[in-house]
């Protein structure tokens, strides 16, 4: 049975933040398997500018790039279960088809500060807690007191598996700031991983 850590977003495109989130999470949880898994259309989210063929290509075809911890055993796959929805997914039903498919109830689901402090607001977000080893990576400044205060205050205690909060640096670069920048060949270069990076410019 397989060790799942689960991350998902639009990756549009995968950046170093990302990347960084990978690292962080893998340095904390022992896992035999990331299954990254890219949105069709995010909740309260814009349309991507990267169409879904090239998100997905762009993650499936690099899999030998991403992070790897020498005492791991790990593999990488990329679902396209959400693509394949052609609208808003919801993680509920990701995490079912997930479970299913690897047959493993063992799965880390890794978000970042940004979307944590609005889990409550999550499509049946008792039960993923219920099912799930939450990592939440900081991607601003909020301090552990913030973070403590918030599931005190909007996640019932009863529900929740394991919330585990990583107090690493700030990770402040985002697809929002790559896009802002997209036509500055600089920029892209200190922020986009060198696979990602050559993908945008052969597909340019």
């Amino acid at each position: 049975m397989d060790n799942l850590l689960v991350f998902g977003g639009t990756f549009d495109p995968f950046h170093n933040g990302h990347y960084k989130m990978l690292e962080i999470a893998l340095s904390k949880f022992k896992v035999t398997k990331v299954v990254l898994v890219p949105n069709y259309l995010p909740v309260n989210k814009k349309k991507p500018m990267l169409s879904s063929k090239n998100r997905f290509s762009m993650l499936n075809k690099n899999k030998h790039e991403f992070p790897k911890r020498d005492d791991l055993d790990l593999t990488y796959d990329v679902s396209d279960y959400e693509l394949n929805q052609e609208g808003s997914s919801y993680t509920i039903n990701t995490l079912k088809y997930l479970q299913e498919k690897y047959n493993s109830n063992l799965i880390t689901l890794l978000i970042g500060s940004d979307n944590f402090f609005s889990f409550h607001l999550w499509k049946d977000y008792a039960d993923i807690l219920k099912q799930v080893t939450l990592c939440v990576i900081n991607r601003g400044y909020r301090s552990i007191n913030e973070y403590e205060a918030y599931i005190e205050n909007n996640l019932d205690s009863g529900f929740y598996k394991s919330i585990v909060i990583c107090e690493n640096e700030p990770i402040d670069i985002s697809s929002t700031k790559i896009k802002e920048n997209f036509k500055d060949e600089n920029f892209l270069k200190i922020n986009l991983p060198k696979f990602i990076y050559n993908e945008l410019i052969t597909n340019d």
